[in-house]
C-alpha cells in the first residue's frame, strides 16, 4: 500500500520521457544527460519572469549565459552555476583546449578551482573545473 503522504509517481515523472530503450532493445527508464543539449536559456527566462520581469543587465546577462551554455557544450564542456551566477563554473574535460577558446575567442580568463568526476556512458571521466566571470 502507498504511503499517503508520498507525491504520486506521475506528477513526479511528468516532464521526464516515459522509458528509453537500451542496446538490448529493453526499456531502461535511464536517459543519458549529454543526448540534448541543456535548456538554459528558457530554464532562466523562467526565472527571471517569475522574479518580476528583467533590466536591462538582466536580459544581457541572459543573452549571454544561453551563448555561453552552447559554447561550452558544443565544445564538450557542461556549465555547472545556476542561473544568474555571475561567476560561472564550467566542467571540463581533462586535457581540454576550452579554457584556451574562451580567451582567444570571447577574452574569458578561466580560473581553474578544482577537480571532480563526471558520470557518462563510458564510465567515470576525470574532469577540471573552471571558473570565469561574466558581466
Amino acid at each position: 500500500m502507498p504511503r499517503k503522504d508520498a507525491e504520486p509517481s506521475s506528477k513526479l515523472m511528468a516532464d521526464k520521457p516515459a522509458s528509453a530503450t537500451s542496446s538490448t532493445g529493453t526499456s531502461s527508464g535511464v536517459v543519458a544527460s549529454s543526448s540534448s543539449p541543456p535548456l538554459w536559456g528558457k530554464t532562466f527566462k523562467a526565472w527571471a519572469r517569475s522574479r518580476g520581469g528583467t533590466t536591462e543587465t538582466e536580459r544581457r546577462r541572459i543573452d549571454l549565459m544561453g551563448a555561453l551554455v552552447r559554447y561550452v557544450h558544443a565544445n564538450g564542456g557542461h556549465v555547472i552555476s545556476p542561473p544568474g551566477a555571475r561567476l560561472v563554473r564550467i566542467e571540463i574535460p581533462k586535457n581540454s583546449t576550452l579554457p584556451i577558446k574562451l580567451a582567444e575567442d570571447f577574452n574569458y580568463h578561466a580560473v581553474q578551482c578544482g577537480t571532480g568526476m563526471r558520470t557518462t556512458n563510458q564510465g567515470f571521466e576525470p574532469t577540471d573545473l573552471i571558473e570565469i566571470k561574466i558581466d
